[in-house]
Order: structure tokens, then sequence, then C-alpha cells
């Protein structure tokens, strides 16, 4: 249990009880995300919420939910999402900081349930993330279950840090990795487990200016109804952080090779960099990503993809009141077919997007979001266009 703090170290409010409501109306040209035969829907949706912050010295922590209820015109249907968060940190001694934290979702969005646009059509699907981590251990436990499928991942590890001659860090990892899917269709069962580690020496080499070098080795073995694949996975890459006030720049730039499977020998350069510029009211971001995603770590198994991207924003605060954000991106993704997935599939995702958000009142916002998505696949019964609108109301007391 925390120990006790003396009453004059403590806040004022102990616990801080905030709730809010919100209503939408949203509008889809293809409801349902197909080549073909497209539906339009109007989804009206009403979102009570309820945000709980704890603060009892050493222990402090925060819960929210947000069930949407909902109506689909095209469904003459109505039903209920559900979104929940939470985090809670416990500081057991002066260098011991002990932390958890869990986000579940159940509903029917795809963009929810996968970053890399590798989810179309609309199905209902649950994805839970539980993260009790201490400072230098770690466990990550993703459910994911849609459709007759159902992965669950285990991210047992531990990392050190160790700084040396003052301005210079190593970093050591180790990961165990332990994924199952289990599917309702005999035969495409799967279970993938390995072992990851990782080093980084990282050097301040100015005040705004940090650089260094990271190297990770890991091993994977798939074991299915079809036999077992083993794989290899070594990749090495250079990385910047700098940053001043008006810009932040992150990068990276590497290698990676696999080594088993339809991958073998096959390197690829690989990259993950970020660039923030803030210019008076506006803030203007870059993107690029190039790599391979393991996505049987995190949410629905679509195996080992290849995936690169290029995506922008504008930020905007025309007012203190008023404020908007320009989005847009091209990716392309393909499907590997090593630990899940479609082997040779390969999808173009080009999308753009508009927000704006007022603030009516101090406890009234309103926000009005426009999202267009054109994806195009080898396979053409995943192909869509979709023109997606949301006008909203939140009232946060």
């Amino acid at each position: 249990m925390p120990i006790p703090v003396p009453e004059t170290a403590r806040p004022a409010k102990t616990f801080d009880i905030r709730p809010s409501i919100g209503v939408s109306e949203e509008y889809s040209d293809n409801f349902n995300q197909t080549p073909t035969n497209k539906v339009s829907n109007f989804r009206s949706a009403v979102i009570p919420g309820l945000l709980v912050l704890v603060d009892l010295g050493l222990l402090t922590g925060q819960a929210a939910y947000y069930p949407t209820v909902f109506y689909d015109s095209s469904l003459d249907k109505a039903d209920v999402n559900h979104a929940f968060s939470g985090q809670l940190t416990w500081q057991a001694l002066p260098r011991l900081k002990l932390s958890a934290s869990e986000v579940f979702t159940q509903g029917d969005e795809p963009s929810q349930a996968d970053r890399l646009s590798l989810r179309t059509g609309r199905q209902q699907f649950i994805s839970n993330l539980f993260d009790p981590y201490a400072v230098k251990g770690y466990y990550h436990l993703s459910t994911f279950s849609s459709g007759g499928e159902l992965t669950a991942t285990q991210t047992p590890g531990a990392n050190a840090s160790f700084t040396f001659l003052k301005s210079n860090r190593l970093t050591l990892g180790y990961g165990y990795l332990d994924s199952r899917t289990t599917s309702d269709i005999p035969g495409n069962d799967s279970t993938i487990t390995g072992h990851q580690v990782t080093g980084t020496v990282s050097r301040d080499v100015t005040r705004d200016l940090t650089a260094g070098i990271t190297a990770v080795y890991a091993v994977r073995e798939e074991q299915k109804a079809t036999g077992n694949t083993d794989l290899t996975r070594k990749s090495v890459s250079l990385f910047v952080n700098y940053v001043v006030p008006d810009l932040v720049i992150q990068g990276n730039i590497g290698v990676v090779q696999f080594e088993g499977g339809s991958l073998s020998g096959r390197p690829l350069l690989t990259t993950d960099s970020t660039i923030s510029y803030y210019l008076g009211p506006a803030v203007l971001g870059l993107r690029l990503e190039r790599g391979f995603s393991e996505t049987f770590q995190q949410g629905q198994n679509f195996g080992i993809v290849e995936t690169s991207s290029i995506s922008g924003s504008v930020a905007y605060k025309f007012t203190p009141l008023l404020s908007g954000l320009i989005t847009g991106g091209y990716r392309e993704n393909k499907q590997t077919g090593e630990g899940g997935g479609q082997a040779g599939r390969t999808d173009k995702v080009i999308s753009a997007g508009a927000h704006i958000t007022y603030q009516i009142f101090r406890w009234l916002s309103a926000s009005l979001d426009y999202t267009y998505t054109d994806l195009t696949s080898s396979n053409s019964l995943n192909s869509y266009v979709e023109n997606l609108a949301r006008a909203g109301l939140t009232a946060s007391f």
C-alpha cells in the first residue's frame, strides 16, 4: 500500500470526477466499405462520459469511460459501443515506480482497430491492451477478437540503462513474444513465439541534439497446421533528435533483413521520421515511415507486413476558441504471408481529412470532421472509396 503523506502535502481534490455528454451526426456514402453495392448511412449518436482523477500523494491515476449509443439508418438498428482507458502509478520507493494501464475498445470503426489501414469492411471487434510495468521491467497483453478470430499476445521483457562519460547512454533490452491466433475455420490456428534483444547507444551532442545507433536481433517461430517456419530479423539504424523552440526533428534511417520463409536475404531500407515546425499559430507536420510491421504483436493478426507511408498535417489556431486541422497521406502495405495474412496482397491507401473545433463555452465545444479514404487492393473485394462527415457537440463538466 502507498506510504501516507502529510495532509499538507496532499492536493485539494483527492478524487476529481468530471462527467461529460456528447451528441454527433455522421454520414458515410459507403458505410460497409465495399467496391460495389455501396450503402449510405446516417449514424446518430449520444456519448455520455466519465473521467475520474485520483491523487493520493504516492498513488495517482485516472480512468475514463465513454459508451456510444447510436442508431444506424441503413440497418434501422440501435446499438452501443464502448471505450475505456485507465492508468495507475505508485511511487513505491524514491527510485522505484510501478504503473499499470488498460485500454479497452469495443466497436466497428476500422480506423480504431488498425493504424496501417489493413482492416477493411465494417464489423464488430473487441480490442484490449493491458500494460502493467515497472521501471526496468514490462509486460504487455493484447487481445483482439472479430469475425470468429481471436489473437492474444503476451510480451514480457526488461530494459536497463547506464550513463557513462556524462553525456553517453547505453540501453539494453530483452523481450519475449507469445502470440496465439485461434479461428473458427479449421486449420487456421497459429502460434508465434520468439525472443528479441535490443541495444542502443546515444550521446548528447549539444543541448539541442541527441544522436545514436540502435541494433536489434530477433528470432520468431511460427507453428501452424501446414508446418513450422523459423524467422530471424536483424536491423541497425541511426537516429537523431533535434529540438529547438520552432522546430522538432525526430529521425532515423536504417536497414532490416529477414532470414527464413519467403523473406530470406532481402534487405530493406527503413525509417520512421517526423518533422514539426511551429510557425506562429500554425504547426506543420510531416512523417515518413518504411519498414516491416509485426501486426500480431498488437491488434488483429495480418502477419508480417511491409509498409511505407508519407503523411502531412497543418494545424492552425484561428482564435483562442477556434482551431482547425488538415491532414493527408499515402500508404502502401504488402502482406508477406509470414505469421498470418494473405501472401501477395498489396493495398494502396490515399486519405485526406479536415477537422474544425470551436469552444462555444468553457464547458461546451463543437466539432466538424470530414475524411476521404480511397483504398485500392490487389484483392478487388477489399477495394473501396468512402466519404465520411461527422458533426458533434460535447459538454464537459
